[in-house]
């Protein structure tokens, strides 16, 4: 997998490796690289019998070059794939995918194929410590301030429906997007000009944290949010798995980043319900994601 993971791509990835090297049937091995021939030199020395790529087309398209493909015929290689639809898994055909004979996707969100396979989502295996309940809401959000992510809609929602509260934002910078935290800053100038009721407040950490502080951090918010935009296409999200691991209740949008929590019962979406129905939830929306 790509030696850069502070991204969505690399966490899942590196969340999924860390998740094999437990495997009691198959002796697995962890690669962080962004160099071929750093992978040649590995699949020589290992000779395993099968190699898993972590692969994003703006993350790791080195992945894209085929020759190990070609060169190491004797190995089944497998790309774990994080945009993915359904489109793609019904004409899925090796030499139109860099010469992968496989493909996983944890999205069960789809449908797969002999060439394919799905996967469950798995959440970080991190547990919070219990919440405390301040008085007064907490409302968090962790994710890279790229202006898809919608931060400026949580500002809204917070603005229309409580008179007081606390706005947590969680924005870390992103190696391959917001690497100087500029696009980070730019989200909590926005909240900010949102925001106008003296007893709401913002409190703001740029930190890129270890994935157990992270669920630490989600686990401390009265609910946390994630209210995307639709963009349709794109794999699922990254970020609301830490939230699931919190054991927190969640709102998001119909975003189709979102769309493995669209359809709960009741609905968590905001579009259907208020923050504070949502809240009154509690986490029983997300029992089926619990149990996955």
């Amino acid at each position: 997998m790509g030696e850069k993971s502070a991204c969505g791509v690399g966490l899942l990835g590196k969340l999924n490796g860390e998740n094999l090297l437990q495997s009691e049937k198959y002796a697995f091995e962890l690669l962080y690289t962004d160099s071929v021939k750093e992978m040649e030199e590995r699949i020589r020395s290992t000779n395993p019998r099968a190699v898993i790529y972590n692969y994003h087309f703006f993350t790791s398209p080195w992945i894209e070059d085929s020759r190990l493909r070609r060169k190491f015929s004797n190995i089944v290689h497998v790309m774990l794939h994080h945009d993915v639809t359904q489109q793609m898994i019904n004409t899925y055909k090796p030499r139109k995918n860099f010469g992968f004979k496989y493909m996983v996707t944890a999205n069960p969100t789809l449908k797969g194929s002999n060439n394919v396979f799905l996967v469950n989502r798995l959440a970080p295996p991190f547990k919070p410590k219990p919440y405390v309940d301040s008085g007064i809401p907490k409302i968090g959000f962790h994710g890279f301030g790229v202006p898809h992510k919608g931060i400026h809609r949580i500002a809204k929602k917070v603005q229309e429906e409580f008179d007081e509260a606390i706005i947590r934002l969680h924005i870390p910078p992103s190696y391959y997007g917001d690497p100087d935290g500029n696009l980070a800053r730019c989200r909590v100038a926005e909240v900010m000009g949102i925001i106008k009721k003296p007893a709401t407040k913002v409190e703001t950490s740029f930190d890129f944290s270890p994935p157990e502080k992270v669920v630490e951090f989600l686990g401390e918010n009265t609910i946390n949010c994630y209210f995307y935009d639709p963009l349709p296409g794109y794999g699922l999200a990254s970020s609301p798995d830490y939230a699931v691991a919190a054991r927190r209740p969640i709102a998001v949008t119909k975003s189709h980043q979102l769309r493995n929590f669209i359809g709960l019962t009741p609905s968590i979406c905001i579009e259907d319900n208020s923050l504070k129905d949502i809240i009154s939830f509690g986490v029983e929306p997300l029992q089926k994601l619990y149990a996955a």
